[in-house]
């Protein structure tokens, strides 16, 4: 995602690859950004408390589809090791729309309400 120049004015910037919002408000989401592809939404959204030093993150939603469980199976040279980079980083959430949506948090209570959509 590149961010639009009302983006900038929000807030929002470039850090290398990837484009870093301000802190999630209220505001924030409901105007959350869309993409001109993939059905207009982007798939992949890592969270953070804090930045610390530069990113370099590899979106697994690009992987073809592939869900949580075939995870290990990326874990090769220029694959994708997706546990190394969650303990690198240490995203407080990421959610993901691969061949499912996905959510993945250091926080329980995250996981246990998701699980609870899923319900409803």
């Amino acid at each position: 995602m590149v961010p639009t120049s009302a983006q900038e004015r929000a807030g929002w910037h470039r850090a290398g690859e990837l484009a870093v919002s301000p802190v999630v408000d209220d505001t924030l989401v409901s105007d959350w950004p869309a993409s001109s592809c993939n059905g207009g939404r982007f798939d992949e959204w890592y969270f953070f408390r804090n930045i610390e030093g530069a990113l370099k993150l590899d979106a697994f939603c690009n992987y073809g589809g592939m869900s949580l469980e075939d995870a290990p199976a990326l874990a090769f040279p220029d694959g994708l090791d997706l546990k190394a980079q969650l303990e690198r980083y240490r995203p407080e959430i990421v959610i993901g729309d691969g061949k499912h949506l996905f959510v993945i948090s250091v926080r329980p209570e995250i996981i246990e309400l998701v699980g609870a959509l899923d319900e409803v």
